[in-house]
């Protein structure tokens, strides 16, 4: 096994607290597409829930007004969706990789509210990073589920477990984010230095 030795980064933690602000920002202007959103979803849900039912269905009366049940709700989805479309999304979020990803509308909002110019030259190329961990860490991350807030720290859960993981850290940057959703002090990112 190789040794690995870690050190601290730099610190970064007004960056997170700008990026955690952004983040709240655009959680707050998307709200509108995610709630249409969800009414697609649903309708989407109960359409496949009734495909099952008619495929398991022994009762051939049942299975026609199953049907017709489930024509009804797939022809509501093409207004829901035209609805949801009439909202702008800001960001995506992918939850079974616990991922979250800008979208261009999503890049330019945050462009504006950070007030610091383009996010794609200099000193800026980090707040893309920094600002997806901020929405993962809103969006993906629970607290009293995926880590806790003891001590005015923030501890990860073992999510195999259930046990307490005092003294770990998320790393590339995640932690920080999530430290500074809670409103905690933000410790410095370690660093694989060997």
């Amino acid at each position: 096994t190789p040794l690995i030795i870690s050190g601290p980064a730099h610190d970064d933690a007004p960056r997170y607290e700008l990026a955690d602000n952004v983040a709240r920002h655009l959680m707050q202007v998307q709200k509108p597409w995610t709630e249409a959103d969800n009414l697609v979803q649903k309708a989407i849900h109960k359409a496949t829930g009734y495909e099952g039912d008619i495929r398991n269905c022994r009762d051939k009366a049942q299975i026609e007004k199953m049907r017709e049940q489930m024509k009804q709700v797939e022809e509501t989805i093409p207004g829901l969706e035209a609805e949801r479309d009439k909202h702008i999304q800001y960001y995506e979020i992918e939850l079974e990789k616990k991922a979250a990803h800008l979208t261009h509308d999503g890049i330019a909002e945050a462009q504006k509210v950070a007030n610091i110019g383009s996010f794609y030259v200099g000193n800026n190329m980090d707040v893309p990073h920094l600002l997806e961990n901020a929405l993962r860490a809103h969006v993906v991350y629970t607290k009293d589920k995926d880590y806790v807030v003891q001590g005015g720290e923030v501890v990860i859960v073992d999510e195999f477990t259930g046990r307490l993981m005092i003294g770990r850290q998320w790393s590339d940057g995640l932690h920080q984010a999530v430290e500074s959703k809670e409103r905690v002090k933000i410790k410095e990112e370690t660093q694989t230095l060997a």
